[in-house]
This record gives C-alpha cells, structure tokens and sequence, in this order.
C-alpha cells in the first residue's frame, strides 16, 4: 500500500525522533537507540524505546510503545512507525508483529505500518505476516481452540464467574 505522508505519519515520526536518544544507562543497558510511535484507535500517539541488556531482558521500542498505550488504558493499534539506529524508518522484528496480533487478533490486517517514511510507503500488518502461526492452528479465537493455548483471560474469568473493572479511558497520563 502506498502512501502520501499524512500530518498523522507526520506526527507519528516526530514523537519517535523525540524519545531516540541513544544512551548507556549502565555498564550493562543500553537505550533509545531504535525508537517507535503507536497511534491508539482514539488517535493518542505512544512511544517507546529500545533497551538491550545484557542477558536479553530488553525490550523492543514497538512492544515498549505498546506496553505505553495499555497502561494508559488503550487496546487498539492504527498505525506504528518505527526509526532505527541509522534515523531511517522500518518494519517491526516479529517478536513485534507477534504482539500486535495477538493484541488484535481478528483485526491486525487494519494495522498500517511504516515502512519507508522517505518514500511514503506502507504495509498493513497482514501484509506482513500473511502466514499468522495461530490462524494456521485455528486458535484465532473464533474457532474452537485447538488446546494448544489456554482459553483467552475472558473465558477464564467468565468461567469463574469474575470480571476486572473496565479501563478509565478518559484518564490522562
């Protein structure tokens, strides 16, 4: 999919540009040197950065972004842009596309995804993970599970006859 670059791109790439600072934090983390900007479904934009350890503990500036939007109460992804260590833009490792998903697992094909901000070209989500392992299985959720995974936390909460609080939404953080 191609794409004129929008004031949202726009704004997706100055907030990622924003947080890259690459920095030793200690002798044994490094961050910021790969950063990223989530637009959420109400339009608010999360960043994040990457952070390498030592022992593998990091975390990607995608997965980062996103941990950003749901503790601020959000589940939904429309756009992710990301800027790697050389300031150009790419697409998420698959550990990333995994989370985003699994995250939105009927509708991660509605994900854009940045791909070239030079040139202005996107992908959506499911052009790039046309294979999805647990479509494959059929554990996508709207097929009986395969018992390969256990049930999604709302069936276990129903089946207990519990339910977290919906998120506050119009908090702002």
């Amino acid at each position: 999919m191609e794409s004129t670059l929008s004031t949202t791109w726009v704004s997706l790439y100055e907030a990622a540009k924003a947080v890259q600072r690459p920095r030793h934090v200690s002798s044994y983390i490094e961050a910021g040197g790969v950063a990223a900007a989530v637009e959420s479904s109400s339009g608010r934009i999360y960043t994040g950065v990457c952070v390498d350890t030592a022992c593998t503990l990091g975390i990607c500036a995608e997965r980062n972004a996103i941990l950003n939007m749901m503790t601020n109460g959000e589940d939904a992804i429309r756009r992710v842009l990301t800027i790697m260590r050389d300031g150009r833009t790419g697409p998420p490792c698959g550990a990333c596309r995994e989370m985003m998903t699994q995250l939105m697992p009927s509708r991660f094909g509605d994900i854009e995804v940045m791909i070239d901000f030079a040139a202005g070209k996107t992908m959506t989500l499911a052009d790039l993970t046309p294979q999805w392992w647990l479509r494959r299985c059929g554990c996508d959720r709207r097929a009986p599970l395969c018992g390969f995974l256990p049930p999604p936390i709302h069936q276990r909460e129903a089946d207990a006859g519990t339910r977290r609080p919906e998120p506050d939404r119009g908090a702002s953080r």
